[in-house]
């Protein structure tokens, strides 16, 4: 069995646009990740809706995902890939730069747990070779500059474009995977931050095929 760990926001909890209802296991990219996998393949999802990559919320602790990262690791290993799909909320307080600054701590972070804990004979994070795949956030809708009333990302609709263009080289850096997940969905008009089902549809089709090349060449330890 190979543990696939969904660490991400509420786009990977199934946040419904407008409702706040979850969408079902059928919709969720999550879901059809782990459909498309099968057998031998266990989706672990841990999306919390507002969670940051490092950022503290003055109003909610626990958002912070650099803080709450090693209780999904270690209720989770031994994790054959971490899939990180968060920033969007970091624009709450600060720019895309600043995100990408974000997720590369939450990266050496994960990175730096997996040798801690290797070298404590508990047995490492990560089942293989870590593996570890970001998923750039999707760009916020226009439309969120002129809500009324204002969303706490107002004014952030040009920030929400950069993502790939500070994540990339981040990625690069650190030699882990990405995928973009722009490219393949959008923010639905309905609150402007969060994925419709076809978004989902498209997004989980596009992490499956990604999935599967990086876990048909994993190396045991």
């Amino acid at each position: 069995m190979k543990n696939i760990l969904c660490y991400g926001d509420s786009n990977t909890w199934g946040f419904i646009p407008g409702s706040g209802k979850r969408y079902t296991e059928d919709i969720r990219w999550t879901g059809l990740l782990q459909r498309g996998l099968g057998h031998g393949y266990q989706v672990i999802e841990a999306g919390v809706n507002g969670r940051t990559t490092s950022f503290d919320d003055p109003f909610c602790n626990y958002l912070n995902g650099w803080r709450s990262l090693p209780y999904s690791l270690l209720s989770a290993k031994p994790v054959d890939l971490l899939i990180i799909s968060l920033g969007t909320n970091d624009l709450k307080f600060t720019d895309a730069r600043g995100s990408s600054k974000g997720i590369e701590a939450i990266i050496n972070l994960a990175l730096s747990l997996d040798t801690i804990f290797s070298g404590m004979d508990q047995g490492g994070i990560f089942n293989a070779v870590p593996k570890i795949l970001v998923i750039f956030p999707i760009s916020l809708h226009p439309e969120i500059n002129t809500r009324s009333p204002p969303s706490s990302m107002a004014s952030k609709y040009g920030e929400s474009l950069k993502f790939r263009d500070f994540y990339q080289p981040v990625c690069e850096k650190k030699h882990v995977n990405s995928l973009d997940g722009a490219l393949f969905a959008t923010a639905s008009p309905v609150d402007c931050t969060h994925m419709d089902a076809e978004g989902h549809r498209a997004l989980g089709m596009a992490v499956l095929v990604k999935v599967k090349e990086l876990l048909d060449h994993s190396t045991e330890r």
